[in-house]
């Protein structure tokens, strides 16, 4: 009994230690490596002796050490690694961000047609124009035919794995204030530095290895590493031939463990502090003194969005006062969204004109206007803290550092965030993030604020608090809003003035209540059916009673 309960639980034992399979594995990957210094180090070597009579450095030392020997090629194939990662990373990132959103299938033969060609009749094919231009059996020569398959290979890379999350947080980095260097510095650089990094390595290791090229192209004159291999296996010059390998795959190994120490370990983040005793009232009129009014006069006239022969909205017009918000209820396609996207700049119009005061909102860039658009999804940077992406578009408008401190901390305590300040993205709830894009989104000081359906993935207690939350801060920031949903509830909760769309027609109302008497809105059909519920209730109490 004793021992049945002392093995209950436990899987079966493994037939090695877990010590004797880590050496077993370190040995597999090892052997390889000293096979071959032993075999650049050793002379008189033969069958079935295990190791060779005598090691030898000096010829190893002195073909190094030669004028055209291993430290020259060494330098080839390592400048020539550089350049072509470096560059192929730089093009393939640019042409993927240009043709983002159009995988046509022009562009995806294009990309793909330098793997379907072998690569000895791709460089007999650039040899011609290469030679022309005077660059054959030059390193600039070879340099430019590798990143043909280079800068492919990063094209399709970048292009397979793009995110629409990312183009979702340019447009937001530019809504708070960053101009093209702050969006690439806090945005694309941090979003893409894996991808980058990784791409980057690719290339260079493909140019590391090449031998076709560099054989075809270079015709003998640039003796790449692998150009060396080959004439010292072709010389039968064992010696030379296991040196020029170690030192062809020693570095390549030797970085990928570099980077698998370097950056897969877990980031550490600070700990929060202890929550700041406040209360949410006084926080929110404390914070309402240090802002201000910001919102602007919002005038859309005729409005239309087509995307080729279908019109998405419909001559839209309407008008948002000052510090007021409108709620235009939809169903999912009825064009809401496309409307607020054109309103941020992020979908171009046929007609109609939008003007926030004095701005033209289809003529400017967000950052100008100060429209600040957020998505369904909280987006928040991902690299940043709670407190630095609420610091963020003061920072982008150069504030002192003291005021945007005092700024944020009151922030932080009216949206009860005080104690996840020092949080990353991953790290925080779904209300919490939404709480956190909302009080970055009024730190902004954003003259209109775009929001599409902000709350529809939240659980139904969260969203009703995040609703009340958003109606109380708008009405104490007077912030001028736009909000598309498709719930009547959340409409009347978060609006001060009602319209609704259908099929890309927008249509508004003179008040509350001609909005709430519609029955295309469903509201008089769930008043109807709670009305009918109570009845039921009463007449089942009068029976009992």
């Amino acid at each position: 009994m004793n021992a049945a309960r002392g093995t209950r639980g436990r899987g079966p034992k493994p037939p090695f230690p877990p010590v004797v399979i880590a050496v077993g594995m370190a040995f597999v990957l090892m052997a390889p490596y000293g096979l071959l210094l032993l075999l650049s180090l050793g002379t008189g070597w033969s069958f079935p002796n295990l190791v060779p009579n005598r090691l030898d450095a000096g010829p190893w030392r002195r073909w190094a050490l030669e004028r055209d020997g291993l430290v020259a090629s060494l330098m080839i194939s390592l400048t020539l690694g550089l350049a072509v990662g470096l560059a192929s990373t730089a093009l393939g990132f640019f042409i993927a961000r240009s043709f983002q959103g159009r995988p046509t299938g022009m562009w995806r033969f294009l990309a793909y047609l330098p793997f379907l060609v072998s690569p000895v009749v791709l460089g007999a094919t650039l040899h011609r124009p290469l030679a022309g231009a005077g660059l054959a059996g030059t390193i600039a020569g070879v340099a430019a035919a590798q990143l043909t398959v280079a800068t492919a290979m990063t094209a399709v890379y970048f292009s397979e794995s793009w995110d629409r999350r990312a183009e979702r947080l340019e447009l937001l980095a530019a809504s708070l204030g960053g101009g093209t260097l702050s969006v690439w510095r806090y945005v694309v650089w941090p979003g893409s530095r894996g991808l980058l990094l990784v791409a980057c390595a690719q290339a260079a290791l493909f140019s590391w290895m090449d031998y076709g090229f560099a054989a075809l192209v270079g015709g003998g004159q640039v003796p790449t590493l692998t150009v060396r291999l080959f004439a010292t296996l072709r010389e039968a010059n064992v010696n030379h031939a296991a040196l020029a390998a170690l030192t062809l795959v020693v570095p390549a190994a030797s970085g990928a463990f570099a980077a698998a120490f370097f950056f897969g370990g877990p980031r550490r983040v600070p700990e929060g502090d202890s929550p700041v005793a406040a209360e949410n009232e006084r926080n929110v009129h404390q914070a309402t003194a240090l802002l201000g009014s910001a919102g602007g006069r919002l005038v859309v006239e005729r409005l239309v969005i087509a995307y080729g022969e279908r019109t998405v909205v419909n001559e839209a017009t309407f008008r948002v006062e000052p510090g007021r918000t409108l709620v235009v209820l939809g169903e999912s396609g009825c064009g809401k969204t496309t409307l607020l996207r054109a309103l941020a700049g992020a979908v171009s119009i046929q007609s109609g004109n939008a003007r926030l005061d004095e701005l033209d909102l289809l003529r400017v860039e967000p950052r100008v206007s100060r429209v600040l658009y957020l998505d369904q999804e909280p987006l928040l940077f991902e690299q940043m803290t709670v407190e630095q992406n609420l610091a963020f578009a003061p920072r982008m408008r150069g504030e002192p550092p003291a005021r945007i401190a005092a700024d944020v901390a009151v922030m932080l305590a009216a949206l009860g965030l005080t104690e996840h300040r020092h949080k990353l993205d991953g790290q925080i709830s779904g209300g919490q993030r939404q709480r956190a894009a909302f009080g970055r989104a009024v730190l902004a000081r954003p003259r209109l604020l775009l929001l599409d359906e902000p709350f529809s993935s939240l659980d139904a207690q969260t969203r009703g608090r995040m609703q009340t939350l958003f109606a109380d801060l708008c009405r104490q920031w007077q912030l001028t809003a736009v909000f598309v949903t498709h719930d009547a509830k959340e409409a009347l909760m978060v609006g001060d003035t009602f319209a609704r769309m259908e099929a890309g027609t927008l249509r508004t109302y003179a008040s509350v209540a001609d909005f709430a008497a519609d029955p295309a809105t469903g509201i008089p059909a769930e008043q109807a059916f709670w009305r009918s519920v109570h009845a039921v209730q009463g007449d089942r109490t009068d029976t009992v009673g």
